[in-house]
């Protein structure tokens, strides 16, 4: 195929293919999956010095000079393990966006996608759904972090909304376990003849 001018492909400016391969996530994307790898590296560094020892007798190492992750050598077995702990301490959409981050990692390194990251790993994914439900259920609190408001306070927050008038304009502000009524206050221009009165 001949090459054309950009202009002729409607594009008023070259772009790499490395740099359009890039352009694919969101820069809020990139620096969400940039956060998940630091938290993989971190659990590497604790949890993995042996093994990682090993590695370096052979000349091999988990992370790379400049701290990135190697995808041939952070295998998926290694992912499942990390996975499995770090289910304790967080939800499983966070440790599906762990699983998003590696596999960005594993096309920008173009490594070829391990199989076990295919059936394997939804299986896993699945198991941790169905056990997070579970504990939701049985336990009665859930891990969205909403909790039902107690009808004596939700009692005492509709008396002091039909009190105010501020136009609708009341809202919750919650820190910890109290709850406390607060409304903008600002000046809003009324029709002529109401004059600007505070809300």
């Amino acid at each position: 195929m001949q090459d054309k001018e950009p202009s002729d492909l409607g594009a008023s400016t070259y772009i790499s293919p490395a740099a359009l391969r890039d352009a694919r996530a969101a820069p809020a994307t990139k620096r969400k999956y940039e956060s998940c790898r630091n938290v993989i590296k971190g659990w590497i560094k604790v949890n993995l010095a042996k093994e990682e020892e090993k590695l370096k007798r052979d000349g091999k190492c988990f992370l790379d000079a400049s701290g990135e992750i190697i995808g041939t050598q952070f295998t998926p077995a290694y992912f499942d393990e990390f996975l499995a702990r770090k289910r304790t301490s967080v939800t499983v959409s966070t440790l599906n966006g762990n699983r998003s981050a590696m596999l960005d990692l594993y096309n920008r390194q173009r490594v070829p996608l391990p199989d076990d990251y295919d059936q394997d790993m939804a299986y896993l994914f699945s198991g941790m759904q169905r056990e997070q439900t579970t504990h939701d259920q049985t336990s009665g609190a859930g891990t969205s972090g909403k909790e039902s408001l107690p009808y004596s306070l939700y009692k005492e927050l509709c008396e002091k909304t039909l009190v105010r008038s501020d136009g609708g304009l009341m809202h919750l502000t919650r820190s910890g376990r109290d709850f406390a009524v607060a409304g903008p206050r600002f000046t809003a221009p009324y029709p002529s003849g109401f004059g600007n009165t505070p809300i």
